[in-house]
């Protein structure tokens, strides 16, 4: 399984962890202003490194911690009315659960390269942490396959007809996904990076 290293970095002076080459820093800042949860990946550079920033403002320093030690799974998950599936990428916790929907994700998330691996780096009001998830190239091929394999009966290739049936949807129909305690899903932000 991968390696992890958790770094920590203070939110106020992002220079002091950051290379200046990449848009990192730019991210981090612009996504701090925003009042509620978001997620974007740093657009690739010359680099295998990929990295993906979670701004988590409204969770406490421990939940922070307790996040950045998890390996995010891809899991799939039905919407209430059955006619959606959706791909996401969790980071489970104790008592917290942040959750990214992979098809919003820039593709590709990951690539297999001479540094296998990612980034995330997690950041609420008062703390940052960086935890690098570090692969052999064999891990991260099994890893990316695991992201494939979940997407391939979810968003646009989801045929909720096929998979449950008229009558099934016709039961469910009018049905709203309800929110979960102590899960966090994060929107994610798209940048192109002629633009950063």
């Amino acid at each position: 399984m991968s390696k992890l290293k958790i770094t920590p970095f203070d939110p106020l002076n992002l220079h002091s962890h950051f290379d200046s080459e990449r848009p990192t820093v730019f991210l981090l800042q612009l996504i701090r202003d925003f009042p509620e949860a978001r997620c974007t990946v740093v657009p690739p550079c010359s680099s295998d490194w990929t990295e993906l920033i979670m701004w988590l403002p409204h969770t406490t320093d421990e939940e922070l911690q307790s996040l950045a030690k998890a390996v995010p799974q891809p899991q799939n998950y039905d919407s209430a009315d059955f006619l959606r599936k959706r791909s996401m990428l969790c980071f489970e916790a104790t008592g917290i659960e942040a959750r990214i929907n992979l098809w919003e994700l820039n593709n590709p998330f990951l690539r297999n390269g001479i540094n296998p691996g990612f980034g995330v780096a997690f950041m609420n009001q008062t703390l940052g942490l960086y935890a690098a998830h570090l692969f052999s190239p064999e891990e991260i091929e099994d890893y990316i396959m695991g992201l494939q394999g979940a997407m391939i009966s979810t968003g646009p290739n989801h045929n909720p007809v096929r998979v449950w049936g008229d009558a099934f949807l016709d039961e469910h129909d009018g049905k709203e996904d309800v929110s979960e305690s102590g899960v966090v899903i994060l929107p994610c932000l798209t940048w192109s990076p002629n633009k950063i």
